[in-house]
């Protein structure tokens, strides 16, 4: 067959293949329709087909993007609160431990005040400045 050099040689190559290879034949109208019918609708599935995939892996990426955030996000405060909770609790113990060990200084060397004990002395067994033993006399 002769080359064919129109504008629609590409419709033709795309719907029979290389002109080359098709072979001359008086054909029925009625038998052409039902090829180029299937012709394109193998087509359209195809195209269909990657637009589908597309779509499914846009709306799959979505998905599991918000899903990880949301698990994401209850495993970090789970955890955050765990490790809150245990920080809080050890400084919270250390914080009240050096308070109430200072109280307690304070109360003896009240005591030791009362019974007349020099302020060196106080300072020296009770870990307090002299300025604070001081403090305690007024």
């Amino acid at each position: 067959m002769d080359k064919i050099n129109n504008v629609h040689d590409k419709f033709f190559r795309k719907t029979f293949g290389d002109p080359e290879n098709v072979k001359e034949t008086k054909i029925d109208g009625g038998d052409i329709m039902p090829t180029l019918a299937q012709r394109w609708k193998d087509e359209g599935k195809k195209e269909w087909i990657e637009v589908g995939m597309q779509k499914g892996i846009k709306t799959g990426m979505k998905t599991g993007m918000k899903a990880g955030m949301k698990t994401g996000m209850k495993t970090g405060m789970k955890t955050g609160m765990k490790t809150g909770m245990k920080t809080g609790m050890k400084t919270g113990m250390k914080t009240g431990m050096k308070t109430g060990m200072k109280a307690e200084r304070l109360k003896t060397a009240k005591r030791m005040l009362s019974d007349n004990v020099s302020i060196e002395t106080i300072a020296k067994y009770t870990d307090l400045t002299e300025k604070e033993v001081r403090s305690l006399m007024h």
